[in-house]
């Protein structure tokens, strides 16, 4: 599977694809794939191999990843990138961004992030921001798209910016923390209470992080449409 073209093309740009989620998302054909916290665009890269026909529009508001990202499906006209941050008013919102890029968040770290994982702030940086509607083009979304979120503490934040485009949503697929690592976060209950409320079930957890010293950190969930 790792020796397919469209892995090899991510490889040629120091580029894996996250292939971790495969279990989780494989069963499904998702035709349009909003992908919020894209980094280099690991899980579009996944995206584009497992459904293969899907539109693609991730969200990525830091240049460096961004950078790689753009690089990478520059031939891919089925996918784009949005150079900013998703959050409830448009704008400007900073982002703190680590080490390790991957870390980065609108949110400030929390002690327990810099005490268990090392992460450490090195810039802070005013980045454009709005609601996922306003980034969208009339009818792009498809009939079943799946809403992915990877924003390290910043996942009820995004929902909560695409509540206007919930009702075309299929499948949400979030990571999220049972230990507060950022300052202000929502943990797994909040956003697993929110989505209930916005007629979503947890169907299932997988990528479970566990830590020895604090137990259970992170999982991913899908979220499925009653």
């Amino acid at each position: 599977m790792l020796f397919d073209p469209v892995y090899r093309r991510g490889f040629r740009f120091g580029v894996g694809p996250s292939v971790e989620h495969t279990d989780a998302l494989s069963k499904y054909d998702f035709d349009c794939v909003l992908d919020v916290g894209a980094n280099k665009g690991q899980f579009a890269l996944f995206s584009r191999k497992t459904f293969p026909n899907c539109r693609i529009i991730s969200f990525e508001p830091l240049i460096r990843p961004g950078h790689v990202f753009t690089r990478l499906f520059e031939r891919d006209p089925k996918t784009r990138l949005v150079a900013a941050a998703i959050a409830t008013r448009s704008g400007a919102i900073t982002m703190h961004i680590t080490e390790h890029d991957d870390s980065s968040s609108p949110l400030d770290l929390d002690e327990s992030q810099q005490k268990l994982f090392g992460s450490r702030v090195v810039e802070r940086r005013e980045v454009p921001c709005g609601p996922v509607r306003q980034f969208l083009a009339e009818g792009e979304l498809g009939s079943h798209t799946l809403l992915k979120i990877d924003t390290q503490g910043f996942e009820l934040e995004v929902l909560r910016a695409a509540e206007d485009v919930l009702d075309k949503v299929e499948a949400i697929y979030c990571e999220v923390s049972f230990i507060c690592l950022y300052k202000g976060q929502a943990l797994a209950s909040d956003v697993i209470s929110y989505l209930k409320q916005k007629n979503f079930d947890l169907r299932g957890i997988y990528n479970l992080a566990q830590h020895k010293h604090a137990g259970s950190v992170q999982a991913d969930m899908l979220f499925l449409r009653v």
